[in-house]
């Protein structure tokens, strides 16, 4: 019982030393990263007016030298040295900032360095600064110049203003009316169950809080609500065109909507468009013309409509016309005054799909006595010696 005793108490002896000295490393990284970094001075908000200089400083005392300061701008390392009018002093705890613009807004910190690493970091100071942007930038969400009816459109008028100042939205240099689907959210114009009548170009004005500086855009936004139509093909292109090597080619393909469909042509596999190039012209009517058709062009095309309602495709397949020899099962035949003849043709090979006609030497139309038999048997009941010289065209 003692020796057991006795091994308990050693083995608790054995794990209170670990926990304590777990307590001292991690009293001593406490120490060295938090306890003992004071802050003395802090950067603190400021607000100057565009142009104007501005300028943030810190001081930290820390229980062992501190190597470094930097500066971060909206919690991120602020790269000084990539614009001249942000300037430090004071081993670095002085940032200045000379001729400030109002992209310059934004929370800046000091950040203390020892050994390369982050000691500690100081409060947040805000930057305000006074003025009003330089020109007006009108966007709309969704974005695009034709929507369908029914759309939420949301209309923004950016332009920074501090002391917050106030937007004017105007259609066709008409004061907006505000109403249950209508309303303006300070810079921002909502147009909820958008109709044809919302069609129209939409302006704002950005003002000073005391009036006394205007900005407007140099261009409206203009947009048109339309009824949605699916796209329909008005004039559909063939699904084979069968082309005379070296000979240029045209294929229709006009479609209407509402909106007006977009129409793009594919070839082969390609998932780009086609543009206009040596080869290729895509005519305002949707027409596809292929210039000087080769083997590389017996392809597959495509060609879409598409608008906001939605898509369209026809399918076509350009072939090279071609045509294999003609060849008779015997070149002369030698028969009997008032037999049967029979004249045999092997039917060629060819894009389209050959015929097979019969007529005489002299271009003559064959006597009624002669008769066609399937596509390439010629047959006589009674030769006759006008019969000579009969050819297969």
């Amino acid at each position: 019982m003692d020796l057991l005793f006795d091994t308990k108490r050693r083995l608790v002896q054995f794990i209170c030393f670990w926990v304590w000295l777990c307590f001292v490393f991690l009293g001593s990284s406490l120490t060295e990263s938090q306890s003992t970094l004071q802050w003395q001075t802090q950067p603190s908000q400021q607000t100057v007016d565009a142009g104007s200089s501005v300028s943030f400083s810190c001081l930290a005392q820390y229980s062992k030298k501190i190597h470094a300061y930097e500066w971060e701008y909206n919690n991120q390392t602020l790269a000084t040295d990539l614009d001249a009018r942000f300037t430090t002093s004071d081993e670095d705890r002085t940032l200045t900032i000379s001729s400030t613009e109002l992209e310059d807004r934004g929370d800046y910190r000091c950040v203390a360095i020892r050994k390369g690493k982050i000691i500690g970091k100081s409060q947040n100071a805000a930057l305000n600064v006074r003025g009003i942007c330089s020109s007006v930038q009108l966007s709309s969400k969704p974005s695009g110049t034709k929507f369908l009816t029914g759309t939420n459109l949301q209309l923004r008028c950016k332009c920074y203003i501090y002391p917050l100042g106030t937007y004017t939205w105007t259609k066709g240099g008409v004061p907006v009316v505000e109403d249950a689907r209508v309303t303006v959210n300070r810079n921002k114009l909502l147009i909820n169950n958008a109709s044809e009548g919302d069609s129209g170009s939409y302006s704002c004005k950005a003002t000073t809080k005391d009036s006394s500086i205007n900005k407007t855009p140099t261009t409206p936004l203009a947009f048109t609500v339309v009824v949605g139509k699916h796209p329909q093909f008005q004039v559909r292109p063939q699904t084979e065109y069968v082309v005379l090597q070296g000979t240029d080619k045209l294929i229709p393909c006009k479609a209407i909507g509402s909106p007006v469909p977009d129409i793009k042509w594919y070839a082969g596999d390609n998932r780009s468009p086609l543009q206009d190039t040596s080869k290729y012209t895509i005519h305002e009517n949707g027409s596809l013309l292929i210039r000087n058709v080769n083997k590389q062009d017996a392809l597959k095309y495509k060609c879409t409509a598409k608008n906001l309602v939605g898509e369209k495709v026809a399918e076509i397949t350009v072939k090279l016309a071609s045509l294999d020899d003609v060849v008779l099962e015997k070149a002369k035949l030698y028969v009997l005054l008032n037999d049967e003849t029979e004249v045999i043709c092997k039917k060629p090979w060819g894009i389209p799909e050959p015929t097979i006609t019969w007529e005489k030497a002299d271009s003559q139309p064959l006597p009624k006595r002669f008769g066609v038999q399937g596509c390439c048997t010629l047959k006589n009941n009674r030769s006759k010696l006008a019969d000579s010289g009969i050819t297969l065209v």
